[in-house]
């Protein structure tokens, strides 16, 4: 069976010379056999984040989701905040 897409969220960087990269991050949460993870993704995989959230009840992954979007977490460090944010 193939993983279903819960939620997702799409956040794009603008070109800024001597500021920042042109990017794109995606996050999304997805379900796969009764298992739920988020994956987040830069650039198309450039950088990749994929955490299990084992026990997670939907309602908690999908807000835990939103709160990596809204506060623009970078991939490099979803792991390290979701771990803080479950301990």
């Amino acid at each position: 069976m193939e993983p279903v897409v819960l939620a997702a969220y799409t956040r794009h960087y603008t070109q800024l010379p001597l500021l920042q990269s042109a990017a794109c991050v995606e996050y999304a949460l997805y379900e796969d056999g009764g298992q739920l993870y988020i994956k987040a993704a830069r650039n198309g995989g450039q950088a990749l984040a994929v955490c299990p959230l084992p026990g997670a009840a939907p309602a908690y992954a999908r807000d835990l989701l939103r709160y990596l979007y809204e506060n623009a977490v970078a991939v490099e460090h979803i792991r390290d905040v979701i771990a803080d944010l479950r301990a």
